[in-house]
């Protein structure tokens, strides 16, 4: 998806949650002029960015990706919050989160290929 395409889905979302660009920044952690050029299709929004805005603007990833990611620019994101998380024990609970959506990954796989 094209950066003009991503900056219109950015403004939507901002604007059903009635937030302003300023208070947007804020909430993602950039400047207020970073949004603007966001929005505008100024500035394409990176990878690692797109978990904040989606957590932010309460939508999923692939509102702002349809399909972009390849599954090294996934391990970067991970990696990335993952090296933010300073605590122990939260690091041992990203784990514990990580093998449970495997384990679940893994049943629906089985599942479908019984099915076929």
């Amino acid at each position: 998806m094209d950066s003009e395409s991503v900056g219109i889905r950015i403004k939507r979302a901002r604007e059903q949650l009635g937030l302003s660009q300023e208070r947007l920044g804020e909430m993602v952690e950039l400047p207020q002029s970073t949004i603007s050029y966001l929005e505008a299709g100024s500035r394409r929004l990176s990878v690692s960015e797109v978990p904040r805005f989606a957590d932010v603007l309460q939508q999923p990833m692939t509102y702002f990706l349809e399909g972009e990611l390849s599954n090294s620019d996934w391990d970067q994101a991970v990696l990335k919050e993952f090296h933010r998380i300073d605590s122990p024990e939260a690091r041992e609970a990203f784990f514990k989160v990580i093998r449970v959506f495997q384990e679940f990954a893994d049943s629906i796989k089985a599942k479908n290929s019984r099915s076929d």
